[in-house]
């Protein structure tokens, strides 16, 4: 049986509890009953979103226990560091269905409500047998722990929530988890578009007998991703966008974790990375956590070993030449500016069924030269739009090469133009598909839209003749001036005659 305690009252039943500062009867730790898991972690997302977890953890312990009729309960126990801790749990729990106590050890008692503002007492104890006693109004029940829960696993088996992508925005912050075979793709993408990138192998344990090995993925962690490339990568199968919510624990994009997870980060400390994959319904972790290298230290480079080296020179031997052929080699540099597009010549009816669907800007600042091998395309602005053939960009103010790729030995476009041999008005295009480039005269070239545009054969109409005049026609005579030169026109009289 409870009873209420009053004001300036020291003496209690129940051991291990004192009044505070305040007067409220505490003991060193707090403990909350609840019915169901459902409501175990709901008590943790509550406490989450308003206070840290962490502050509970150094106390904290979960227990399943079960009473003397074999009914189980969830008990969440933790040290109280003054009774504003404790009102805030035990509004959580009440809200929750649950209860909540006070105690030292063994033995724990109601808190404190509103009918007893201080607390409560009880007149008698249990006697010696179970783990736990816990006295309220309605009962005074031993219990068993069965088993503790850990909170770290707990935190680790929950399944995370779907939620609108919308609520939360696209990360400028985020982990890709790509695998093997698109983590050239990718980080090409990445290093072209000058994201700032970390990347990073992480190797995980085989989960079955019938697993090749290790499985393998590539990790790269961005600090600046633009928003089009954040929605690339979320579309894209084989790729996982995470957005980090704590040094070593990230959730994938458009999932949240039930439990506030950056209110418990110190279960994170250690142990390695932590991603917890929504899709999947799984927690990787990555142990140790890995070290991420800048990604413009993993530029590809390319070497041509010769099969038979040839031997090493005499001192009496002479060399005439040193000259080394130029290569066209694939490069991870960023792209330079896109300015034209080399269409092969059986893909030439696939571009006369796109110029009905190009815009009048590209029909009329886009210039086109038609050869028996290839189309070629020129045009400042939106030319890349074309999505047919190989993409151009712009080397120095002649050149042209193939969209990824660079040249060996990295020479300047001024010596490339010479070495080539172009003449003012030309242009010269380095293609991976063609062995020796070609020269394009700027004369050649004539405006997309006059070049794609057939001729058209007009019919000229005859125009209706004006009816005849009916009034007599001017009649003009000539005849010798005399010295009264206007005598004899039609009404004029003859000299000494009158009219």
């Amino acid at each position: 049986m409870l009873e209420r305690v009053a004001l300036n009252q020291t003496r209690l039943n129940v051991p291990g509890v004192a009044p505070d500062s305040r007067g409220v009867m505490l003991g060193q730790r707090g403990l909350v009953l609840l019915p169901t898991v459902e409501r175990l972690v709901s008590f943790f997302r509550v406490y989450g979103d308003q206070d840290s977890i962490d502050e509970l953890l150094p106390t904290l312990r979960i227990n399943q226990v079960k009473t003397r009729l074999g009914s189980r309960e969830f008990v969440v126990s933790y040290g109280i560091g003054s009774s504003y801790q404790m009102d805030r749990c035990a509004g959580i729990t009440k809200m929750l269905g649950g209860l909540a106590f006070t105690g030292t050890s063994r033995h724990f008692v109601k808190y404190r409500d509103a009918a007893s503002p201080l607390g409560y007492d009880t007149d008698r104890l249990l006697p010696t047998g179970g783990d736990l006693a816990l006295y309220h109004d309605d009962f005074s029940q031993a219990y068993d722990e069965e088993r503790d829960i850990p909170f770290r696993q707990l935190v680790l088996q929950l399944t995370l929530r779907r939620i609108p992508r919308t609520a939360e925005g696209l990360p400028r912050e985020a982990i890709i988890a790509v695998r093997p075979g698109l983590s050239r793709a990718v980080q090409g993408y990445l290093y072209r578009n000058g994201v700032p990138t970390g990347v990073a192998l992480a190797e995980g344990a085989t989960t079955s007998s019938f697993d090749e090995g290790p499985r393998h993925t590539y990790l790269y962690r961005t600090s600046d991703l633009p928003e089009r490339i954040a929605e690339l990568m979320t579309a894209t199968p084989g790729v996982e966008l995470f957005v980090p919510v704590g040094p070593n624990v990230a959730t994938e994009y458009g999932y949240r974790h039930p439990i506030h997870l950056p209110s418990c980060l110190s279960i994170f400390a250690t142990g390695g990375l932590h991603l917890f994959c929504g899709s999947r319904d799984t927690v990787d972790v990555v142990d140790p956590v890995p070290v991420f290298s800048d990604i413009r230290n993993l530029t590809r480079i390319n070497v041509d070993f010769e099969k038979n080296p040839r031997p090493h020179a005499t001192r009496e031997a002479s060399i005439s030449t040193i000259k080394v052929p130029l290569r066209l080699v694939p490069t991870n540099e960023p792209w330079r500016r896109i300015r034209g597009v080399s269409i092969q010549w059986e893909r030439s009816e696939w571009l006369q069924h796109l110029v009905y669907m190009l815009p009048p800007e590209l029909l009329r600042d886009t210039r086109i030269h038609v050869s028996k091998e290839r189309i070629v395309l020129l045009g400042e602005i939106g030319v890349e739009a074309i999505p047919l053939g190989t993409l151009l960009c712009n080397v120095g103010d002649s050149l042209l090469v193939a969209a990824g790729y660079g040249f060996l030995p990295h020479v300047n476009s001024e010596l490339l133009a010479d070495l080539v041999g172009l003449e003012p008005g030309e242009l010269c295009v380095f293609e991976p598909s063609v062995a020796q480039p070609y020269i394009l005269r700027d004369t050649d070239f004539q405006a997309l839209g006059r070049g794609a545009v057939a001729s058209m054969l007009a019919r000229r109409e005859p125009g209706i003749l004006a009816p005849e005049h009916t009034h007599d026609p001017v009649r003009i005579r000539y005849d010798q001036l005399g010295p009264f030169p206007l005598w004899g026109l039609p009404g004029r009289s003859k000299r000494g005659d009158t009219p």
